[in-house]
Formats: C-alpha cells, sequence, structure tokens
C-alpha cells in the first residue's frame, strides 16, 4: 500500500488526518504534527520564511525517509503560510493542500464565509478563491480559541454554543453567504452541530486530488 505523509498543525489535527485517510482507504497513512500544541504552531506561522523552510524541509525529509510517496497537508493556516506545493516541486514528491481545493471551488460562488484558526489561515483562503474568481468576494474570522476548545476536547455543541458559532452564520447569511468554508481542519469535529448553510469541508475534494494519477 502507498504511503503518504499526514502533515498538520498539532497531534491533534494530524490524527483527523490519519483517520480520515484510514477512512478512506487507498493509503497508508503517515503521522507527522509540525508541534505539541496550537499556540507553538500559531507563533511559528508568524516566523520568517527561512525558520519556515528549514522546518517544513525537515519534515518532508523525514516522510520521505520512512516511505511516503505523497504529502496530505491537513492544515489550512499553514498552508496560508507557507508553499508547500513549491517545496514538492523542489523535493519531486506530490503534495496535496487545502488551498488547491479552493481553487477548484472558486467558480461556484459570489460571496462565501470562512471560519479559521487564525486570520493568517483566512487570508489565505480569501487569496486562493479570489485568485481563482476575481468575482468571488470572501468574509471571515480567525479565532484560535475555537481551536484551543476542540483540542480540549470540549463537547461539539457546548463549543457551537458557548462561541455564538448559530449567530455567526446568521450574520454570514445576513451579508449574502452562500456557504461556510471550514477553514481549519480542527473544525469537522463540531461540523454536524451546524446547519442553515451548505458547509465547505476541504478534505473529500483533497482526497480525490491525492488519488490523480495514482491508479
Amino acid at each position: 500500500m502507498k504511503k503518504t505523509a499526514v502533515i498538520a498543525g498539532t497531534p491533534v489535527d494530524t490524527q483527523m488526518g490519519v483517520d480520515y485517510i484510514i477512512s478512506k482507504g487507498g493509503f497508508e497513512p503517515l503521522f507527522l504534527p509540525c508541534f505539541d500544541e496550537p499556540c507553538a504552531c500559531h507563533a511559528f506561522q508568524l516566523s520568517d520564511n527561512s525558520e519556515k523552510e528549514e522546518k517544513m524541509t525537515g519534515l518532508f525529509e523525514k516522510g520521505l525517509a520512512l516511505g511516503a510517496g505523497s504529502f496530505f497537508i491537513y492544515c489550512n493556516s499553514l498552508s496560508a503560510v507557507f508553499d508547500f506545493k513549491g517545496l514538492g516541486r523542489k523535493m519531486g514528491v506530490k503534495c496535496v493542500t487545502p488551498l488547491e481545493v479552493y481553487e477548484r471551488l472558486a467558480a461556484g460562488y459570489g460571496k462565501l464565509a470562512v471560519i479559521a484558526a487564525n486570520n493568517q489561515a483566512t487570508a489565505g483562503i480569501e487569496k486562493a478563491f479570489t485568485g481563482a474568481n476575481p468575482e468571488c468576494r470572501v468574509m471571515g474570522l480567525g479565532f484560535l480559541e475555537l481551536v484551543r476548545a476542540v483540542e480540549s476536547k470540549m463537547p461539539a455543541r457546548e463549543l457551537v454554543e458557548k462561541f455564538g458559532l448559530m449567530k455567526l452564520i446568521e450574520f454570514f447569511k445576513l451579508n449574502g453567504a452562500e456557504a461556510l468554508v471550514l477553514g481549519c481542519t480542527h473544525f469537522p469535529y463540531f461540523k454536524k452541530e451546524l446547519s442553515g448553510i451548505e458547509i465547505i469541508d476541504p478534505a473529500e475534494l483533497m482526497y480525490e486530488a491525492l488519488c490523480e494519477g495514482t491508479a
């Protein structure tokens, strides 16, 4: 079975990515988290490009040493601040990120809402959508506390109520949002508790992209 290295911000979302790959079948996932907790990942995203390059090159080298034939970047915020596709080309390995999924989806929407781990991620997602469709308008919220709540295993319904996410959806809809983008791979944790708007979770299309050309 072909191996794919799952890279994400912390052990929690990396495991979510691993579990997703297992549920789909076809690949043996390798567990490669970047950091132990969300704040360290957030601080890293604010670091200079040389530090990011060194860290990610090291993770890619580790994945390749373990036999990875591809890389599944299961993290929106990291994808927004680092060119994983470029590193993949440099190292001669396939790399799939959430941002390329957004580029594929862009033509189908005129106005979107985004919730993400931080505003670097919302900016990266906006760039992906509007780069592919300049007519697309994006409004968003970057809020690390949602990630920390997921990491602490707060019950999903309690999380949605505590942070007023249904009220946030009402605000987005009032302002014309056609769909809500889950701009963090932690957020499928509470997806089933959201309603009243189309939910865009990039995982399925990421998996399709991972499978392309591997038959």
